[in-house]
């Protein structure tokens, strides 16, 4: 028992370390890690310890491994939050409704927060971009897999895009999470939707972004429960 304790302790200790060095900006995103030699060095703790250390901190996200380059930081957090909520779907703790209601719900608070802050004109743009992809698209009306896999494609960047206009780093990291898994009702519900569908879902797209565009809050809230209701 002492012995496992000792070692809960040292690699407890190391991962301190890593996030003093984030702390006080020794550390920041993309920068590479001291050596496993070097940080046992330091701490005065053994190099089976930091790789237990390391091992935690990559399965969070917080670092990536670059074979032969060593350690980085990475501040995907959201990778092991994706990881978490698939295991919890695979366990059968939470269904497909709840995640399409999260993401619902989370979408509907992005929208507001573009509403309350504005939104500027790069995103804007960006916004009336990813419509005119939509369209483009959309207007092939073919329904071949290729097609259908950048419509896909295009839908997921368009909501993207609204987390990305928000300019908020926590929803954008917990939607990036939400994303991963959703995504996978985006494509099933393209593949199996006919084009008067497909063509309900481009006016909800381009509800959200006019309603966005000229701060028409009901007509944002209204085209997203739109969306939803049709992916559900």
């Amino acid at each position: 028992m002492p012995d496992n304790e000792s070692s809960t302790q040292e690699y407890t200790k190391a991962i301190d370390y890593i996030y003093e060095l984030m702390s006080n900006g020794t550390l920041e995103i993309g920068s590479r890690l001291p050596t496993e030699r070097a940080i046992a060095q330091t701490l005065g703790i053994g190099r089976n310890s930091i790789r237990e250390a390391l091992s935690i901190l990559h399965g969070m996200g917080i670092i990536e491994r670059k074979q032969g380059s060593g350690n980085y930081i990475s501040g995907d957090a959201g990778k092991s939050i994706s990881q978490i909520i698939l295991m919890m779907l695979t366990l059968r703790r939470i269904s497909d409704d709840d995640i399409c209601e999260f993401r619902r719900i989370m979408e509907k608070t992005v929208c507001s927060a573009i509403l309350k802050n504005g939104i500027s004109a790069e995103h804007a743009k960006k916004l009336k971009d990813c419509i005119d992809e939509l369209e483009a698209i959309q207007g092939e009306q073919a329904d071949d897999e290729e097609v259908l896999g950048r419509l896909a494609a295009a839908d997921d960047r368009f909501h993207n895009e609204l987390i990305n206009a928000a300019d908020n780093s926590l929803m954008a990291v917990i939607m990036a999470a939400v994303t991963q898994v959703y995504s996978g009702f985006i494509e099933q519900a393209v593949y199996s939707a006919d084009a008067s569908v497909r063509e309900k879902l481009m006016e909800c797209h381009r509800d959200i972004c006019t309603g966005i565009i000229n701060s028409d809050a009901p007509m944002v809230e209204a085209a997203v429960d739109r969306h939803y209701d049709l992916v559900k």
